[in-house]
Formats: structure tokens, sequence, C-alpha cells
């Protein structure tokens, strides 16, 4: 028999949508997850809206499975998304949720990095400045301090995305590309990336990434393959300090803009690259200055996006 649940409006759903996936879960009043579910990408410009609003629909529809309740039960849907800066990019997207979930449906949507920001803080503002740096698929950095909010990058693959982990299966790629011209000596390393595509020279290899259903995932799903060589490689560890070094530059950029004192600031790492890639992370750190504190944070974004509600 299923756990009974007698006060409606204490439940949110949170949808933390990016690149290469989409997760959402179902939160009590005491930000408790009751049920979670995962579905492709929601960004709706790497997939178009209708697909984005589908895979929403299917990862918030998994989570209320897992917690036995339906979609009538839930006070509010809070959606951070990537690509979705402006209320132009985001109209279009509410729009199609509105007519799958009816106008009375309270809806918040964002972009993924404002939800990361509030589930990393709780959505409490401090004295100082709070900056959350994301490095998944794509990068994308946003900070406030007081009434002052400031950001950089989350731009996309073709004008930013610096640190991704795009941007860093990209430089293994144009590597293997030396290596596979003779501009460089192949090596280990060359040839696992090659590999990696199940390719076996030049002409295998552009034959999978130029095809036309080949998308931003795979290339940043070179990432445990440079992590792998890191050790040994010495331009699979550059090419992850590069990142690194990239990501602290965003973080700085904000902090520039929010206070000239960056004293006390606190800046919260998200996303799998600063998670589960050291090298990334120690260049970041190594990038940030002095007088900056790394935090964790408080809640994972789907929470966050909740939370927005």
């Amino acid at each position: 028999m299923g756990t009974f649940y007698p006060v409606i409006m204490n439940f949110r759903l949170g949808i933390d949508g990016g690149g290469t996936k989409t997760r959402a879960v179902v939160i009590d009043a005491d930000c408790k997850i009751l049920g979670e579910g995962a579905s492709g990408s929601s960004n709706p410009y790497a997939v178009g809206i209708e697909t984005a609003v589908a895979h929403v629909l299917q990862a918030a529809d998994a989570a209320l499975g897992a917690a036995r309740l339906s979609r009538g039960e839930i006070g509010g849907w809070g959606l951070g998304l990537g690509g979705v800066r402006s209320s132009q990019e985001s109209a279009p997207l509410l729009k199609a949720l509105r007519l799958q979930l009816g106008e009375g449906t309270p809806i918040v949507l964002q972009e993924d990095v404002i939800a990361a920001h509030c589930g990393a803080f709780g959505g409490h503002l401090n004295d100082v400045p709070q900056i959350v740096c994301i490095a998944g698929t794509g990068a994308n950095c946003f900070g406030t301090f007081g009434d002052r909010h400031a950001r950089a990058d989350g731009l996309g693959p073709l004008v930013g995305d610096r640190g991704s982990g795009y941007r860093i299966g990209e430089g293994a790629l144009r590597h293997a590309g030396r290596a596979l011209d003779g501009v460089l000596p192949p090596s280990d390393f060359t040839r696992a990336i090659v590999a990696h595509f199940g390719a076996n020279d030049a002409a295998g290899l552009i034959g999978v990434v130029y095809a036309a259903d080949f998308g931003r995932a795979p290339i940043a799903g070179l990432v445990p393959l440079v992590l792998q060589f890191s050790e040994t490689d010495f331009a699979a560890r550059e090419i992850l300090e590069d990142a690194g070094r990239e990501l602290a530059l965003s973080a700085r950029a904000v902090l520039n803009k929010l206070s000239a004192d960056h004293s006390g600031a606190q800046v919260a790492l998200i996303g799998s690259v600063l998670a589960h890639a050291h090298p990334v992370r120690r260049a970041f750190e190594g990038g940030l200055g002095e007088g900056v504190e790394l935090v964790e944070a408080r809640f994972e974004s789907a929470i966050g996006a909740a939370l927005l509600v």
C-alpha cells in the first residue's frame, strides 16, 4: 500500500535540465526527495523545444511515479534549464509546458545556473558574494551579492562553454587530429581517442564526428578517457588543467562584477567535470586567488529548481 501524503501543496517538483540529461525530483516541505527520474537533454538549443518538453515531462512523470503522486498533487513546478537565459527563450517553452500541464499549474522557469545557485546556497542570500560554477557538458557561472547579480559564460559551444566537458573533449579530438596528420607523434592517448569512436584512421574518425546525428554529448563523453591518461600523458593533463584555469577566469569575472573585494566570497562547484576531474578542480582552485572560500553545495540543482517555486 502506498504512503499517504495529506498536504498536497507541500510537494514541489524540480527539474534540472542540461545538454546531456534531465533530472527530476519530487520534494516535500523539508526538501526531502520523495521520488526521482531522469531522461535525455532538455536544452532547447540542443534538441529543440518539442523534444525538450517531452524530456521534461518524461523525467517528471518518472519522479512522480516513484513518489506515488500524480501531477495534480504537486503544488508547483520549478525548472532550471540550459539555454533559457532570456524571457524570449523561455516563453515558447512555458507555452508548450502549459499546453501539457494546464494554465492553472504554477510553473517557474529559469536558467539552469540560477537553479543551481538556489540549491547550492539554499535560496538564502549572504553578506558576501556567492558564486556557483557549473561545468558539465557546458559551462556557466552565476553569482549574487546583496541585490546585485552577475554571470559569465553559458554562451554555448560556439561562443563559450569554456572549461566544459565539451571543450575538454574537443581539445582531445584536436590533439588526436594533429597526431593523425603527423604534426605530433602518435601516442597511446591519441590512439585511444580515435579508437573511442570505433575508428582506425582519420577518414574513419571524420565519418563519425561529422555525421548528421552526432551531437555534443559524445564529445563531452571523452572526459573520462582524458582523465584516465592524465597521470601519464602531458597533453591529457594540460587539457584538463586548461579547463580548470578557464573556469577560474569565469568565476573571477563574476566576482569582479559583484565586488572589488573578494574576501570571504563563497564559490560552490556543480557538475561532473568539477566533481570528478581532480586536475580540473586543482587548476580551478589555483586560479581563484586568495580570500575566496570553496563551499559544498547545500542541495543539488534539481532541488534548487524546486525551491524556485
